[in-house]
């Protein structure tokens, strides 16, 4: 069987760390490939994936997918269908929330991307990001419905999500990314943040970014609020550029190959974001045992369970209760990786385990 597997939008950050994750592990595994008689072709926007071209997998490099909204269009509207058809595909596996409608061809997509099925405001995202996911991927989501055979998700609120939300009626098997172990990632760290880790303060980790949903100003404002009237203080290292003061340390960007450094070296991790499909550093925070604060929601619910402190991330006042919580109880609280949840892990063949399940199911 021959499927297609379209990647091109995943060129940065972690979509881009789960491609390669994907390319690596195919190329570990090319018996089961063999055995099932699977020919795979991904097409990519990043040359360097490439370089796992091998026996079973073909790798095609097409950049058009970057390049302007009009020549996306034209790619996944116009190429897509026709390479399809053209190059006799029996099956396309879109990494990228959303598959094209091909009459004869069996459709399968990861959903991954939580905006469209989060409660946000308007206010709570940029006005680029409403638009691109809260309108138009949320109506491609809404009608893919009708013709796409399967879906992968990575979590039980995704899945519940698609079902009661979006009416989904087509199989749907979670498969959460393995997490690999970041003891290793210990590269030194650069002294200006090496000396805020050996500071007195309880001092807090929030890996983030820019995005509004990340809610990185309600955080700011609940730090200066706790420590104007708490002991002992908190102090808040934000993975942001700006200007640092006693309480809240901007340090900019951390290596991931720095990260468990950073881990060993805070009293908690705080988890404020309204929405993510499963969140990393929940997993890797309890990966290294370390104490987590997190939104009251449901990915931080499924993925943290009792091994958190949860508050209401859009109430100032619900996250200073959880700090002036969590400075009685420090230090002797933790998630103790011992009792991490490693309910539906799966690896990345389970994706197409799960494509042959159907096909043997459903035959063409």
């Amino acid at each position: 069987m021959n499927i297609l597997v379209n990647a091109t939008a995943l060129n940065e950050r972690g979509a881009f760390s789960l491609v390669k994750s994907l390319l690596v592990e195919i190329n570990k595994s090319q018996d089961f490939f063999i055995k099932s008689k699977l020919k795979l072709e991904f097409l990519v926007s990043r040359k360097e994936l490439c370089e796992y071209e091998n026996e079973s997998v073909k790798v095609r490099f097409d950049d058009r997918y970057k390049k302007s909204f009009l020549e996306k269009w034209k790619f996944q509207n116009r190429f897509l269908p026709n390479y399809l058809k053209k190059e006799n595909f029996q099956a396309l596996l879109s990494l990228q929330n959303y598959v094209v409608n091909v009459p004869g061809i069996r459709t399968f997509a990861l959903i991954h991307q939580p905006i469209p099925f989060s409660n946000l405001s308007f206010f709570e995202l940029e006005f680029s990001n409403w638009i691109k996911y809260n309108l138009l991927l949320k109506r491609i989501i809404i009608d893919q419905k009708k013709y796409i055979n399967g879906v992968i998700v990575q979590t039980e609120w995704m899945k519940s999500a698609l079902k009661k939300k979006f009416g989904y009626t087509c199989p749907i098997q979670i498969i959460r990314p393995p997490v690999g172990s970041i003891v290793n990632n210990t590269a030194p760290l650069d002294k200006n943040l090496k000396s805020m880790l050996d500071s007195s303060e309880i001092k807090l980790f929030y890996p983030t970014n820019n995005e509004r949903y990340k809610n990185n100003d309600r955080l700011i404002n609940a730090i200066m609020k706790y420590n104007e009237l708490n002991s002992p203080k908190i102090s808040l290292l934000i993975t942001l550029e700006g200007n640092s003061n006693e309480f809240v340390k901007f340090i900019g960007k951390v290596s991931y190959d720095s990260i468990y450094n950073v881990y060993k070296n805070v009293d908690a991790l705080i988890f404020p974001s309204m929405t993510e499909t499963m969140g990393f550093p929940l997993l890797e925070a309890q990966q290294c045992g370390l104490s987590v604060l997190a939104s009251d929601l449901p990915f931080a619910r499924e993925i943290c369970g009792l091994n958190a402190l949860y508050f209401n991330p859009r109430d100032i006042s619900s996250i200073v209760a959880q700090l002036v919580s969590f400075s009685k109880i420090y230090p002797g609280v933790n998630s103790g990786s011992e009792i991490f949840d490693a309910k539906n892990v799966g690896t990345y063949l389970d994706y197409f385990k799960f494509m042959l399940k159907d096909f043997k199911s459903n035959p063409l």
